[in-house]
Protein backbone atom coordinates (compact mmCIF):
# COMPACT_ATOMS: atom_id res chain seq x y z
CA UNK A 1 0.00 0.00 0.00
CA UNK A 2 1.34 3.43 -0.95
CA UNK A 3 2.23 5.92 1.77
CA UNK A 4 2.83 9.66 1.83
CA UNK A 5 6.36 10.72 2.79
CA UNK A 6 7.54 14.17 3.90
CA UNK A 7 11.10 15.42 4.42
CA UNK A 8 11.62 18.81 6.10
CA UNK A 9 14.82 19.40 4.14
CA UNK A 10 12.72 19.46 0.94
CA UNK A 11 11.44 22.86 2.12
CA UNK A 12 15.00 24.13 2.47
CA UNK A 13 15.46 23.63 6.20
CA UNK A 14 18.70 22.10 7.41
CA UNK A 15 16.71 19.49 9.27
CA UNK A 16 16.66 15.70 9.28
CA UNK A 17 12.96 15.34 10.17
CA UNK A 18 11.10 12.81 8.01
CA UNK A 19 7.63 11.39 8.48
CA UNK A 20 5.27 9.17 6.56
CA UNK A 21 1.77 7.85 6.87
CA UNK A 22 -1.09 6.41 4.86
CA UNK A 23 -2.68 9.75 3.84
CA UNK A 24 -1.74 13.46 3.82
CA UNK A 25 -4.35 14.28 6.46
CA UNK A 26 -2.76 11.67 8.73
CA UNK A 27 0.72 13.19 8.66
CA UNK A 28 -0.10 16.91 8.55
CA UNK A 29 -0.79 17.26 12.32
CA UNK A 30 2.62 15.74 13.15
CA UNK A 31 4.33 18.03 10.64
CA UNK A 32 2.60 21.06 12.17
CA UNK A 33 3.82 19.99 15.62
CA UNK A 34 7.35 19.57 14.27
CA UNK A 35 7.29 23.03 12.67
CA UNK A 36 6.10 24.57 15.95
CA UNK A 37 8.75 23.03 18.19
CA UNK A 38 11.72 22.65 15.84
CA UNK A 39 11.34 25.80 13.75
CA UNK A 40 9.30 28.07 16.06
CA UNK A 41 6.48 28.43 13.50
CA UNK A 42 3.47 28.63 15.78
CA UNK A 43 0.85 28.22 13.08
CA UNK A 44 1.09 27.44 9.38
CA UNK A 45 -0.83 29.72 7.05
CA UNK A 46 -2.96 28.13 4.31
CA UNK A 47 -0.21 29.04 1.83
CA UNK A 48 2.45 27.37 3.98
CA UNK A 49 0.30 24.25 4.31
CA UNK A 50 0.02 24.05 0.53
CA UNK A 51 3.79 24.46 0.26
CA UNK A 52 4.28 21.58 2.70
CA UNK A 53 1.78 19.42 0.81
CA UNK A 54 3.59 20.14 -2.46
CA UNK A 55 6.62 18.33 -0.99
CA UNK A 56 4.72 15.13 -0.17
CA UNK A 57 5.98 12.12 -2.10
CA UNK A 58 4.16 8.85 -2.61
CA UNK A 59 6.24 5.83 -1.61
CA UNK A 60 5.54 2.12 -1.75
Amino acid sequence: MAKVHYRCSDLGYQCSFEYEGPKPEDILPRIKMHMKYAHQIQELSPEEIEKVKSKFKTVE
